[in-house]
């Protein structure tokens, strides 16, 4: 738990010391990372990242003309640096920014299974109001 339980992370873990599996929470706490590899990237969400680099290659002045070989390892590229700050094995780790988290672990002995990050409030939907058409409404109701 973090910042007074406004924040709350939980990883299954295999391998590795308390120490080790505090810092990982830690880590999910802080960067917010929504996959553990890209390995687990839905197929959709990677497909539709595909796309967006596409089209930003496409237009790309610098990339025209270049061969396709080329241009889908660029793809490949930047798809990849998208995702390594949602992926946690990916990203920097946060106690050394020399290390990545998948690094830390390998020198613990420690493995990530599982995690799940909650925030105070994240996924609670505002109700959208319309107030002139509510002030409207109970305008024409009092007519």
């Amino acid at each position: 738990m973090h910042n007074k339980g406004a924040i709350s992370a939980l990883a299954v873990m295999s391998g590795g010391s308390e120490e080790v599996a505090k810092n990982i929470a830690m880590q999910i706490a802080s960067m917010r990372p929504s996959y553990i590899s890209q390995a687990d990237v839905p197929a959709d969400v990677l497909a539709h990242e595909e796309e967006v680099q596409r089209k930003i290659i496409a237009e790309d002045p610098k990339l025209q003309g270049k061969p396709e070989k080329m241009i889908a390892g660029i793809l490949k590229g930047k798809v990849s640096k998208h995702f390594q700050d949602e992926c946690l094995l990916d990203q920097e780790f946060f106690l050394d920014s020399k290390k990545k988290v998948n690094q830390y672990l390998k020198e613990n002995g420690a493995s990530v299974a599982e995690f799940i990050r909650f925030q105070v409030g994240e996924g609670i939907e505002k109700k959208e109001e319309d107030f002139a058409a509510e002030v409207a409404a109970q305008m024409a109701a009092a007519k």
